[in-house]
């Protein structure tokens, strides 16, 4: 396990679990945060994840841990929006009891890691544009549609290329990319990460 990774930390030395980030993307919970069924399905995954990591202690103290959420996810607002707010807390309280580096983070996600700029959102951007698109990638020119949606992120300094018509946000300037970051993630609703 991480425990042993590195042999027995010392005094000089940070334990080798502080080098660890793990990132979480929802939506975390396949039932619609509407129903309660769905609510409760949620706190018991938490929990169970919350106990899991508590015999893990080294990862427990030392790693961080992040939460961003996904459209299905229990928050403030409508699922509609392109931007959403942290978790809620209810959900979270056994796993924030338990990680002292516990962080909920709003979708998109914007962090520090090892000093670098990274962005993470959990949105299916790819199928968005595609059905936005006037005229579909040229599969010819471009054999990798999700790093030609990449370049567009960038090119456009924008989260989701699409006319502002057809996105909703509260905050439409969550969604800008001021400065191309160091990393950007983009987890779409399919099994594969753009």
């Amino acid at each position: 396990g991480y425990e042993a990774a590195g042999g027995a930390p010392d005094e000089a030395s940070p334990p080798v679990a502080e080098l660890f980030s793990f990132v979480f993307c929802g939506s975390f919970c396949s039932a619609p945060h509407a129903a309660q069924e769905g609510r409760s399905t949620t706190q018991l995954l938490f929990r169970r994840l919350a106990e899991l990591l508590g015999r893990l202690p080294l990862l427990r103290h030392h790693s961080h841990f992040l939460f961003v959420p996904g459209p299905a996810d229990a928050s403030l607002g409508p699922q509609s929006l392109l931007h959403r707010p942290p978790l809620a807390n209810a959900f979270t309280a056994e796993l924030r009891g338990t990680l002292e580096h516990c962080h909920l983070l709003p979708n998109p996600a914007r962090f520090q890691l090892g000093g670098q700029t990274a962005i993470v959102y959990r949105e299916d951007v790819l199928t968005r544009t595609k059905l936005a698109a006037l005229a579909p990638p040229n599969i010819a020119e471009c054999d990798d549609v999700n790093r030609h949606l990449v370049e567009t992120m960038l090119l456009q300094g924008h989260l989701c290329p699409v006319p502002l018509a057809q996105t909703a946000s509260y905050a439409p300037s969550a969604l800008l990319l001021d400065a191309a970051p160091d990393l950007l993630v983009v987890a779409g609703g399919k099994a594969q990460v753009h």
